[in-house]
């Protein structure tokens, strides 16, 4: 699954939306490569860019990322105090200016900082599926209730201070092939002994400039060639009909 976090340039700081420039560019990438992505907008984006999103939306996946970006928990990159009723209000609002676009089904908290207290309003709100933490090196997917998480394998980000606990291009870049090399080894590794068990690349719309996606095709060059694309909500219900068949 290829996601991009879709909301304002280095987010909460960022006053400009540079990223919906390079967001075009990015997904002629993702033609290129037959990718259907997932894009984790905020409400806010969604209000200054219903048209623009409308059409991106007819064929790619459009999530939550929440309405401005508020943290569910403080972090290292916020450290905004949000109530639980405010977190709420600001899901409310997120919810309602993404579905003017398109029915969101999918959820993604701000920095890979999730609270499982707020997944019943999650499901409230009809989510069914999250991609919000990060996965270690064993497990792809938590069951928390009715709410499936697919974790994140790794950042695209090439922000050193962004990595979120996973593998990130800034350092594949800085480091080069011996770390790429072991990426490729995890991942594919993964995907060829468990083929249900998801990789997931979490991205940014204002890092993916023409050179970052010179990378990230370096990246996927090394992909098996049966690897197929596909977006969260779009696995989540592949993998509970597996489930369902199975038994």
């Amino acid at each position: 699954m290829f996601t991009i976090d879709v909301e304002r340039d280095h987010s909460p700081q960022g006053k400009t939306y540079h990223g919906m420039t390079l967001l075009s560019g990015a997904l002629d990438f993702c033609d290129d490569h037959d990718i259907v992505a997932t894009l984790f907008c905020t409400g806010d984006v969604a209000r200054k860019f219903p048209d623009f999103l409308r059409e991106v939306t007819r064929k790619h996946e459009m999530g939550c990322h929440m309405d401005d970006h508020e943290p569910l928990v403080p972090t290292a990159y916020d450290n905004r105090q949000i109530s639980r009723f405010n977190a709420e209000k600001a899901l409310t609002a997120a919810t309602a200016a993404l579905r003017a676009v398109k029915n969101p089904l999918c959820f993604r908290a701000p920095y890979l900082a999730f609270d499982d207290t707020f997944i019943p309003a999650l499901i409230q709100h009809g989510y069914s599926v999250s991609s919000s933490v990060p996965a270690s090196h064993s497990k792809g997917l938590v069951v928390r209730g009715e709410i499936t998480e697919v974790c994140v394998s790794t950042s695209l980000s090439t922000i050193p201070s962004l990595e979120y606990d996973v593998f990130s291009l800034e350092n594949l870049i800085r480091k080069g092939n011996p770390l790429l090399r072991g990426l490729f080894d995890l991942l594919i590794l993964k995907f060829r002994t468990v083929p249900l068990l998801p990789v997931v690349f979490l991205c940014h719309s204002w890092e993916l400039t023409p050179s970052a996606l010179c990378a990230v095709h370096t990246l996927l060059e090394n992909f098996p060639d049966t690897m197929r694309f596909d977006t969260v909500s779009g696995f989540s219900q592949k993998l509970h009909q597996s489930f369902k068949t199975r038994s």
